[in-house]
């Protein structure tokens, strides 16, 4: 998300806007439950983001003259929607009981190190680093796994 916001940032810089002082007030929905409830709220969020908010900001942005920003919107919009599949997997995965153990063996990452194996459940802890099963991702394709 921060890239995002620098990316909207050097849009206003080359638009002509003023980067040193933005004066921003807006409110944005918080809710903070379990992790699986906040990765639903999450996975919402990112939605909402997807379907309705940057796509109304593109719109605006085009009906201004402005198609350059409003094509950078439809562009993290897009990211947003991956956003919302990401954390709507993980928390089905969660309340499954399938985010660090499945049912065949597969491909797992430390997100920390790097240590790469296969197997039906995550490392707890990863054997090179220590960290906990929940460093760990899962289900690489074998392109993405460096041995």
């Amino acid at each position: 998300e921060t890239v995002h916001a620098e990316e909207f940032l050097e849009m206003l810089k080359r638009l002509g806007g003023c980067a040193e002082n933005v004066d921003l007030s807006a409110g944005y929905p918080f809710q903070l439950g379990t992790t699986a409830e906040n990765l639903a709220f999450a996975a919402n969020g990112e939605k909402d983001e997807h379907d309705d908010v940057y796509p109304g900001f593109a719109e605006m942005a085009r009906r201004e003259g402005y198609n350059d920003a409003a094509r950078l919107w439809m562009q993290i919009a897009r990211i947003e929607g991956v956003h919302h599949n990401e954390f709507q997997s993980l928390e089905q995965q969660l309340t499954k009981g399938e985010l660090t153990e499945k049912q065949e063996p597969i491909r797992w990452r430390c997100l920390n190190c790097g240590y790469t194996y296969e197997g039906i459940r995550a490392c707890d802890p990863c054997p090179v680093c220590g960290k906990s099963a929940g460093w760990q991702e899962g289900k690489l394709d074998k392109k993405e796994m460096r041995t």
